[in-house]
């Protein structure tokens, strides 16, 4: 039984005959009706056959232009097409036909029937495999990776583009040669730099062992089991990087905290107990002046215990120990060597010492971090500050250096300038600095409240180095970032 769609035009005498109550007779069927072409004659139906052929046209003009144009056009004209009372008209019959027909719900109910077992008895082609193709779900990471080929989808595909980064930084670098020999300028320009220029500083250091660092190595994760130095420990800013980095380690680690007042040091054992009561803090009073790098070994073999070395996940030092040095007299006037020595023994000379040794001892540990707090005194000469901008300068170089021959030993190091900070060295300055512009400058940030609190400082710190924003080497400043 073939049930075609029955919203259909018939006439009335096979509606009659179509929609029979009769329950003797079999259901006629309905078929759809297919508008004839234009003017072609009217086929007269077989009285006997069940299939119904509509009388009725239902082609509606789509050419939307009159048969014939208006005879006045200054007169309101009507803008219905020709045929559109013939089609209204006859849609009006057909509802009026299906809602007065008893049984046209039995007719549907059958031709559902009928087109359920057509798809079950596979009758019906399915779609090809085109047509389902076109129904999937878009697979994103493809449509990317032609959009954007050199986006990371994957962990593993962004090892793979460090990888490629770095293989392309080498190719770069055994072309800078050819290409300063070809230009005969270049190589000499870079090199005829102003010393004291920030900006030169920092874009001498060299592409191929910093620049893939920016991306991937320089990010530190703080939360494992760490060995923890930190020199000046005491008070001001290596205090509260103490108190906020330990805040972080996970259960096992250890950090020692050296300065010269012991009292000051156990009450920052005790602001890192409370935070992380987990960690073994040890203290040592000490002067680093002139600190012997067997003292210096001792303190290290007696913070460890029995502990073995391999035990951490990170080792970390942060040289923050540092003095300001003479301020009431100028450069000319510094002509003491006892007190220079003096005060490149406790800035410069057991830093670097206590650094080898710090290296030496954790040299298995996967992870080793050195952290320098530097000043922008070390890039910029600042009246009544010989001293410290000697000793800072002096110092960052150490360290970048340190970086450049200790990057594939695993060695990250990170030159932090805290900026202007609320702390005893600043007061000092404030008070007791023979150039008047200094004094004023501290003045006023303090009268502006615009100098730096440690916790500021600190946090930034830590933002810079638990996202890598740096270079391992580079001078970092507080306004950087």
């Amino acid at each position: 039984m073939n049930f075609a769609d029955p919203w259909v035009t018939q006439d009335s005498k096979a509606s009659s005959e179509s929609f029979s109550d009769n329950n003797n007779s079999t259901p006629a069927a309905i078929s759809e009706h297919i508008p004839p072409p234009n003017n072609a004659a009217a086929v007269p139906a077989d009285p006997t056959s069940t299939t119904i052929v509509a009388t009725d046209s239902l082609e509606f003009e789509d050419n939307f232009i009159p048969e014939q144009p208006p005879l006045n056009p200054r007169q309101p004209q009507d803008n219905r097409l020709p045929d559109s009372d013939n089609y209204l008209a006859t849609l009006e019959k057909r509802l009026h036909r299906l809602r007065t027909n008893p049984g046209v719900l039995q007719q549907l109910a059958e031709r559902r029937e009928a087109c359920m077992q057509s798809l079950l008895g596979g009758d019906v082609a399915l779609r090809t495999d085109a047509d389902l193709e076109l129904e999937e779900p878009v697979n994103s990471n493809e449509l990317l990776r032609f959009i954007r080929p050199e986006q990371a989808l994957s962990q593993a595909e962004v090892v793979q583009l460090v990888q490629h980064d770095q293989l392309q930084l080498e190719a770069d670098e055994q072309e800078e040669p050819r290409e300063g020999e070809e230009s005969g300028t270049e190589s000499s320009t870079k090199s005829a730099t102003p010393i004291m220029s920030s900006e030169t500083v920092t874009s001498t250091t060299t592409p191929a062992a910093t620049q893939p660092a920016a991306t991937t190595t320089t990010a530190v994760n703080l939360e494992q089991v760490a060995y923890f130095l930190v020199t000046g420990a005491s008070r001001g800013i290596g205090a509260k990087m103490a108190i906020e980095t330990a805040r972080k380690f996970k259960a096992g680690s250890v950090v020692v905290l050296l300065a010269r007042s012991a009292s000051g040091l156990e009450s920052t054992r005790a602001e890192i107990l409370a935070v992380n009561p987990h960690v073994t803090v040890v203290t040592s009073s000490v002067d680093l002046a002139t600190a012997s790098k067997e003292l210096l070994n001792e303190i290290l073999d007696k913070s460890l215990g029995k502990q073995p070395t391999d035990r951490f996940g990170l080792a970390c030092v942060i040289h923050n120990v540092g003095t300001v040095g003479n301020i009431g007299r100028k450069a000319t006037d510094l002509d003491d060597r006892t007190e220079w020595e003096q005060y490149f023994g406790t800035n410069v000379f057991t830093v670097a010492v206590l650094n080898s040794c710090f290296l030496r001892k954790f040299q298995s540990v996967p992870g080793k971090l050195v952290i320098n707090i530097t000043s922008k005194a070390c890039l910029v000469p600042f009246q009544s500050m010989t001293y410290y901008c000697a000793g800072k300068a002096a110092r960052e170089m150490y360290f970048r250096v340190l970086a450049e021959e200790e990057a594939a030993a695993g060695v990250t190091v990170l030159n932090y300038s805290p900026g202007p900070v609320d702390t005893d060295m600043t007061v000092d300055l404030q008070a007791n600095s023979n150039a008047p512009e200094i004094r004023d400058y501290f003045k006023g940030l303090r009268d502006t409240t615009t100098i730096l609190t440690t916790d500021q400082t600190t946090a930034k710190f830590l933002h810079i180095l638990q996202n890598g924003l740096f270079k391992s080497g580079d001078h970092v400043d507080y306004y950087d970032h």
